[in-house]
Parts: structure tokens; C-alpha cells; sequence
């Protein structure tokens, strides 16, 4: 925006009721209240909801800094050396946002299926050793009856790992079409 001017979305517009040509009333982080004139009401989907001149900010808050300059035209800009600044294609920064959200799903994705796993580890040895409690009886009559310590811990052992099996297949049967879903 030039000089005493400001673009702002419709949202904002609306919630205000300001429309392009008319004064608009704004209050600054130091307590002034600076007139502009509405440039343009420009579509909600941009990143943010108000656009104002460079100097008109750093007037009201000296520190303030840019993240993103928007140009509007003409032969690519050279930033000055020392600011880190680059100039960077609309499709180029799109796709490099994207890539960012997409490795943070990734990653929330990741944490929230290793807690769940958790929990389910959790949830199953709780169970076996509820289920292996109540089979005491079980397991001290088929010692008695000739059975070895070995044969005894290998019954128990074989009937966990189908127990384990057959839930972990169950649940990989259940989110598998979901997991597949996000990935594809």
C-alpha cells in the first residue's frame, strides 16, 4: 500500500464496516490512532488480515520486522546483502509451506501412534496378567499332573504370543484403510 493507505480483507472490512475510498480509524501499539484511507478490500484467503506501508509501522513501533514483502510487479527485486532476504516465486513459497505442514503431520502423526501403541502394550499386559492370575488354579493342576516349569511357562508363552498375534492383526486390519488414507 502507498502512503496513509491500507488493504485489508473482507473479514476485517466487514467486521468494521469499512470499504475501499473510506477513512478507516486505526489504534497502534503506542496508543496513536492514525487515519488511512481503504485501498483495496482484498479475498480472505491471504496469510494475513491488514497490509500497511513499511514506514507508517516502523513509525509506530520501531523494532517491528517484516516476515514477507509482497511486490506487486516489474523485474526481480535484489534484496540488499547482509539481510538475508531472497526474493522467492508464489509457487515455490506455496510448496515449501506445504512441505512444512506435511512434516508436521508426519511428525504428530508419529508421536500419536507411538502413545497409542504404548497404551495398548499397557492394556494387553494388564489383561494377560489378569487372565494369567485367574488361571492359577489352571496351571498349578497341570503342573501337578506332570507337567515341567518349562512346559508350563511355554504353554503360557505360546497362548500370549497367539493372544498378541491375533489382536495386532485385528488392529492392523482396523487401521490399516485409515493409515493407507493418509499417506495416499
Amino acid at each position: 500500500p502507498r502512503a496513509r493507505t491500507a488493504v485489508v480483507t473482507r473479514a476485517v472490512a466487514a467486521a468494521h464496516g469499512w470499504r475501499p475510498g473510506r477513512a478507516a480509524a486505526l489504534t497502534f501499539e503506542d496508543g496513536r490512532t492514525v487515519r488511512l484511507r481503504v485501498l483495496a478490500v482484498a479475498d480472505d484467503s491471504l496469510p494475513y488480515q491488514l497490509f500497511l506501508p513499511r514506514e507508517l509501522v516502523r513509525a509506530h513501533d520501531p523494532s517491528a520486522l517484516a516476515d514477507v514483502v509482497y511486490r506487486t510487479g516489474g523485474p526481480p527485486a535484489r534484496p540488499a546483502p547482509g539481510l538475508g532476504a531472497h526474493e522467492v516465486p508464489v509457487a515455490e513459497y506455496t510448496a515449501a509451506a506445504d512441505a512444512e505442514d506435511d512434516r508436521l503431520v508426519r511428525i504428530f502423526t508419529l508421536i500419536l501412534t507411538a502413545m497409542t501403541s504404548g497404551y495398548t502394550a499397557i492394556a494387553v499386559a494388564a489383561t494377560l496378567l489378569a487372565a494369567t492370575v485367574d488361571r492359577a488354579r489352571d496351571l498349578r493342576t497341570l503342573r501337578l499332573s506332570g507337567a515341567t516349569r518349562r512346559q508350563v511357562l511355554l504353554a503360557v508363552a505360546g497362548e500370549t504370543v497367539c493372544v498378541v498375534a491375533l489382536g495386532a492383526a485385528l488392529g492392523a486390519a482396523v487401521a490399516a484403510p485409515v493409515l493407507l488414507g493418509m499417506v495416499h
